[in-house]
C-alpha cells in the first residue's frame, strides 16, 4: 500500500382567514442596515442600496471564479414568525417555493435550473430557520441570460408562488418524511435544552419543522396567509457577489423588484418573551439511542445594541476567555485519564431571545458525574484564579496569524462563500467589514489587554441566570432530577484543586537527518497520538504563530496527510507532516479517547434507519470485508493500541511517499522546501503502480432492523458496475445515466407520491480495484411505502435500459456537469484532487483534462447502452432498513 501526502496551499484566505379582498396598504419603508449609526467601518465594496417598496439588496463584486455569480434572497421570517395554527409553516412555504409560480409551472423551475447548468442541491437550495427563511443560487455564468433566470426565479419566489392545493398535498408527504429523517435522539436532546434554556420564550416552542398535525392537516389557504404576511419586499434583502458591476446589477434589480407589492396587511413582530430569571436547576432528559451529553448552562438577556467598536472589543476580550478555557479543556480531554470524550465552551446568541454560554461534555453514560466535577472545576478556577499571562499570550498569537491569513487572503475569497458571508452578518445584525479592518479592529484591543480584563470578562460571562444543567441520556438515572441537582451541589461545594501551569513548549522537528488492513476507526488516534518529542496538544502551543492543517484519511490504496497553509508557513507545514511520518507518538490514551467516541454512539447510531445506513453501507457493498466494515462493541472493546502501530508503522517507515502541492508557490520554491524535511529522510521505493487484480466483491441481499421510530425505513437498490479505468467513455456516461435516473425516481417518489424527503444516490466506479464498482439509489420513506419504491426503481431501469433518455434529460444532467467541472477547476480543491497519485497512477492526470470532454460527448445512444449494461433485474441488490417489530402486549 502507498503512502501519499496531499497538500493545499492557499494564497492567503385553528383558524384559517383569507386576507384577499383586504385593500393593498401602501409600501413599508426599508429597515436600517446595521452599519447605520455604527461607528464601524462597512466594507466600502459592498453597494448597499432599497427601492421604495422597501425591499434592500447588497451587491458586491468579486472576480473569484470567474464569470460567476450567487444569489441570496432572504426573507426576514422564520419559525417564530408562525401562529400557533402555523406551526411548520414557514418550512412549509419553502418547499412549496419550488411547486409553481406565475410564469414557472409545478414541477419546471429544477428543470429550468438544471437546462442553465444548475445542479438541485449543490447550486441550488434554501433553508428555513427561526428567524429567516433564504433561497441561495450559485450561478455558473455571468451572462444577462443566466442572470435575468437568476433574478427571474427570486422574483417569482418573492410573490408569485402559485400554492394551489394539488401541489400541496404531494409536498405534504415530503415535509413529513423530513420531520421523520430530522427526529434523531441528538435532536430530541437539542429540543429538551431549548426548552430548559430559553423556558418561556417563543422560540423554544418554534423549531422549524413545527407540528406533525399542522403538518398533515393545514389547509392551502393557511399557507397563503403567511405567504402574504411574511414575504413582503421590507422583510426582503437581495444579496449578490460574483464577476459583475454592481450598478449595472442595481439597474437589473431596480426593473425585476420595483413593481412588487405587499398583499394584505403586515403582522406586527412577535413577543418573544423575556429570559426566565432562574437559580440553579437540573433536568435529565432519558432519550432512547442518544449519547450521554451534560451542559451545563448560564443565561443572559439577548443584546439588541447596535454593532459598534465597543461592543466587538467587548466580545473580542469575552472570545480570548473563552478560547482560553478550551484550551484547558482539551488538555483535560488529551490526558492520560480524561474525565470526559470532549468537551467545549461556547457563547452563543439564540434567536434574539437570549445569551447562553455553555459548558458540555460527551462522556460514557457511568462516568457523568467525573465529566461535571472537571467541567465545575474548570469553571471555578478561572473565575477564581483567573488565566495567566502565558495563556493569554498564546491566545493572542494565535489570533494574530488567523487575522493575518485573512487579510492575505482577502483577494481569493470566493464567490458563494463571499455571499453567504454578507448574508450571516445582515441575519445576526452586524456590520459586514473588511479582513483588514477586523485586524485593526483588534490590535487596538490587544495592543493594550491585559490579565485582568480578560479575567473580567469571564466572570461576566458566568454570572448569569442559572447555572441550568441538563444531562442527556440513553438510560434513566436513579433520583433522577434530584440526584443531578444534589450531585452538581456537592461538587460545585467542594474544595478546588490547584491547576497545574503550562511549561513552554518548543517546536522539535525543524531539522529531519537521514540517520534518525486496520479498522478505519483507530485512525483518527494516529494525530491525536501526538509525535515522539511532543503531545499533540503541546503541538498547538509550540506552532501556536503559524497557520498549518493537519487531517489523516486512509482511501483505497493511500493513507494521506492533508492541510492548508498560506506561502509564509509552507516549511512548519511540511515539517508537521515529516514529523508525522518519521516521529509518530502513538500515545496509548488517544485511542482509548477514540474508542470511548464509538462506543458512546452505538446506540444513537441505531435509533435511526440512518445510522444504520452509515454505519454499515460500505461493509455491506464490500461483501463484509473487514476493511470496510465498522467494527462491532467486541471488537472496539478487544482494540489494543499496538493494533494501530503494527499496521501504520512499516508504511511511516519504508512506503513511498508522493507529495502533492497547490497554490500560490512556483515549482522551485515546492521542491526546495520539501526537501529540507521529507527529502531528508532515508530513501524509499518508488510509488507502486496501480492494482491490477480486484479482491473486493459485490454484495449479497441483506436486511436490517434499526430501533426507532415505527414509521421510519430506508430502502435501497444497487447494481454492479466495472471499474472506472475500464471504459473511460463508458465510465462518463454511467455517471450521467444516474443523475437522469435519480431526478426521474425523484419526479415519481418526491414529486409524485410525496414518499420522501429526498431520493438519493450516486455511481461509484472504483479508480484502484479492477472491475469494482456500484450504482445504487435508496430513500427514507414509511414501511407501508417500500414495495412501491422498488416498483419505481425496477420501471424506471426497465425505461432507461430500453429507452435510454431524452434530449432533454441528457441535457439536464450533462449541462450542470460540465458548469460544475468548469467552477471547479478554478479552485485548489480541484487540481489536490487531480494531482494526487499521478505518480502512482498517471491516468489519473490525463482523465482530469479530459473530464469536461469527455461528459460532453455523451449521446442518448450511449445512455442507452450503459443503462442496458448495467440496469438490470437479475443484478440488482436491495437492502431494506426497518423498524424493529412492535412487542406484543
Amino acid at each position: 500500500m502507498g503512502f501519499s501526502f496531499r497538500l493545499t496551499l492557499v494564497a492567503g484566505f385553528a383558524l384559517a382567514v383569507s386576507l384577499s379582498a383586504v385593500p393593498v396598504p401602501a409600501a413599508a419603508a426599508a429597515p436600517p442596515w446595521p452599519q447605520d449609526g455604527s461607528d464601524l467601518q462597512v466594507d466600502p465594496t459592498v453597494l448597499y442600496g432599497s427601492l421604495p417598496n422597501g425591499m434592500r439588496y447588497a451587491l458586491m463584486q468579486n472576480s473569484n471564479p470567474v464569470k460567476q455569480a450567487s444569489i441570496r434572497l432572504r426573507i426576514a421570517s422564520g419559525s417564530i414568525n408562525e401562529t400557533d395554527a402555523q406551526q411548520g409553516l414557514a418550512h412549509f412555504l419553502e418547499h412549496m417555493a419550488f411547486k409553481g409560480s406565475t410564469h414557472v409551472p409545478n414541477g419546471e423551475m429544477v428543470k429550468l435550473l438544471q437546462r442553465k447548468g444548475l445542479a438541485f442541491g449543490a447550486d441550488t437550495n434554501a433553508f428555513t430557520e427561526w428567524t429567516q427563511t433564504v433561497y441561495a443560487l450559485d450561478l455558473p455564468a455571468n451572462d444577462d441570460d443566466m442572470i435575468d433566470t437568476g433574478l427571474m426565479l427570486m422574483r417569482e419566489t418573492a410573490s408569485e408562488l402559485s400554492l394551489t392545493a394539488d401541489a400541496l398535498e404531494p409536498e405534504r408527504g415530503v415535509v413529513l418524511s423530513e420531520e421523520r429523517l430530522r427526529d434523531t435522539p441528538a435532536y430530541r436532546a437539542y429540543i429538551a435544552r431549548l426548552n430548559l434554556v430559553l423556558e418561556g420564550q417563543l422560540a423554544s416552542r418554534r423549531p422549524p419543522i413545527g407540528q406533525v398535525e399542522i403538518l398533515k392537516n393545514a389547509p392551502i389557504q393557511l399557507l397563503k396567509d403567511f405567504y402574504h404576511e411574511n414575504y413582503r419586499p421590507e422583510r426582503a434583502t437581495l444579496i449578490m457577489a460574483g464577476d459583475f458591476d454592481p450598478r449595472a446589477m442595481e439597474a437589473k434589480i431596480k426593473a425585476r423588484f420595483s413593481d412588487w407589492k405587499p398583499v394584505g396587511p403586515s403582522v406586527a413582530e412577535p413577543n418573544l418573551g423575556q429570559v426566565a430569571h432562574r437559580g440553579l436547576t437540573a433536568r435529565v432528559v432519558q432519550v432512547n439511542g442518544t449519547s450521554t451529553q451534560l451542559q451545563i448552562n448560564w443565561i443572559h438577556p439577548y443584546d439588541k445594541s447596535p454593532d459598534s467598536v465597543a461592543k466587538r472589543a467587548q466580545a473580542l476580550i469575552e472570545t480570548i476567555g473563552v478560547a482560553i478555557l478550551n484550551q484547558r479543556l482539551s488538555k483535560l480531554q488529551r490526558s492520560e485519564q480524561p474525565p470526559f470524550v470532549t468537551a467545549s465552551a461556547t457563547t452563543q446568541n439564540m434567536f434574539r431571545s437570549a445569551r447562553v454560554i455553555s459548558l458540555a461534555a460527551s462522556t460514557k453514560p457511568e462516568e457523568w458525574a467525573t465529566a461535571m466535577a472537571a467541567l465545575d472545576q474548570e469553571e471555578r478556577r478561572i473565575i477564581d484564579a483567573g488565566i495567566d499571562q502565558q495563556e493569554l499570550d498564546r491566545i493572542l498569537i494565535e489570533l494574530q496569524a488567523n487575522l493575518q491569513q485573512q487579510v492575505d487572503g482577502a483577494s481569493t475569497r470566493q464567490t458563494p462563500r463571499l455571499a453567504t458571508s454578507v448574508l450571516n452578518a445582515l441575519s445576526g445584525d452586524e456590520v459586514f467589514t473588511t479582513p483588514r479592518e477586523n485586524q485593526s479592529l483588534a490590535a487596538n484591543v490587544t495592543k493594550t489587554l491585559t490579565v485582568a480584563q480578560v479575567n473580567a470578562a469571564l466572570r461576566g460571562l458566568f454570572t448569569g441566570d442559572g447555572p441550568l444543567i441538563q444531562l442527556s441520556i440513553a438510560q434513566p438515572i436513579e433520583g433522577g432530577d434530584a440526584a443531578l441537582l444534589a450531585q452538581y451541589t456537592k461538587v460545585h461545594g467542594g474544595s478546588l484543586a490547584a491547576g497545574v501551569a503550562d511549561a513552554g513548549t518548543a517546536w522539535p522537528y525543524t531539522d529531519f537527518a537521514r540517520d534518525h488492513s486496520t479498522p478505519g476507526w483507530m485512525m483518527g488516534a494516529f494525530l491525536e497520538g501526538g509525535l515522539e518529542g511532543i503531545s499533540r496538544e503541546d503541538l498547538g502551543r509550540a506552532l501556536a504563530s503559524k497557520i498549518f492543517g493537519l487531517s489523516f484519511g486512509v482511501q483505497d490504496q493511500d493513507f494521506f496527510l492533508s492541510g492548508g497553509t498560506r506561502p509564509l508557513d509552507l516549511d512548519t507545514q511540511l515539517q508537521v507532516f515529516a514529523a508525522y511520518v518519521a516521529h509518530p507518538g502513538f500515545r496509548p490514551q488517544a485511542l482509548e479517547r477514540q474508542r470511548t467516541y464509538f462506543l458512546s454512539t452505538m446506540a444513537q447510531t441505531e435509533a435511526t434507519p440512518g445510522g444504520i445506513l452509515s454505519r454499515d453501507l460500505q461493509g455491506l457493498m464490500h461483501s463484509g470485508d473487514e476493511r470496510w466494515a465498522f467494527p462491532t462493541a467486541e471488537q472496539l472493546t478487544a482494540a489494543k493500541p499496538e493494533m494501530l502501530k503494527a499496521v501504520l508503522a512499516g508504511p511511516l517507515a519504508n512506503g513511498p511517499i508522493e507529495i502533492t502541492i497547490v497554490g500560490d508557490i512556483t515549482p522551485e520554491q515546492a521542491i526546495a522546501k520539501t526537501a529540507a524535511t521529507f527529502g531528508a529522510l532515508a530513501p524509499r521505493p518508488v510509488p507502486n503502480a496501480p492494482p491490477t487484480a480486484s479482491d473486493v466483491h459485490f454484495p449479497r441481499p441483506v436486511e436490517r432492523i434499526h430501533k426507532g421510530r415505527p414509521d421510519q425505513a430506508i430502502a435501497l437498490v444497487a447494481w454492479p458496475l466495472p471499474d472506472f479505468y475500464a471504459d473511460l467513455d463508458q465510465s462518463y456516461a454511467m455517471d450521467l445515466v444516474d443523475d437522469i435516473f435519480q431526478f426521474r425516481l425523484l419526479e415519481a417518489v418526491r414529486i409524485a407520491e410525496g414518499a420522501t424527503y429526498s431520493p438519493q444516490g450516486s455511481a461509484i466506479q472504483s479508480p484502484t480495484f479492477k472491475g469494482y464498482g456500484y450504482a445504487v439509489s435508496f430513500v427514507e420513506t414509511p414501511p407501508a411505502k417500500i414495495a412501491a419504491f422498488y416498483a419505481h426503481v425496477k420501471t424506471i431501469a426497465a425505461a432507461m435500459a430500453a429507452d435510454g433518455a431524452t434530449a432533454d434529460q441528457l441535457a439536464r444532467a450533462k449541462i450542470p456537469r460540465v458548469e460544475g467541472m468548469k467552477k471547479a477547476q478554478q479552485t485548489n480543491g480541484y487540481w489536490l484532487s487531480a494531482l494526487a497519485g499521478v505518480q502512482t497512477d498517471p491516468r489519473k492526470l490525463s482523465q482530469s483534462k479530459m473530464d469536461i470532454a469527455g461528459y460532453e460527448a455523451v449521446t442518448r445512444a450511449d445512455i442507452e447502452r450503459a443503462a442496458k449494461a448495467y440496469f438490470r433485474d437479475d443484478t440488482a441488490w436491495k437492502l431494506t432498513i426497518l423498524p424493529a417489530p412492535t412487542p406484543a402486549n
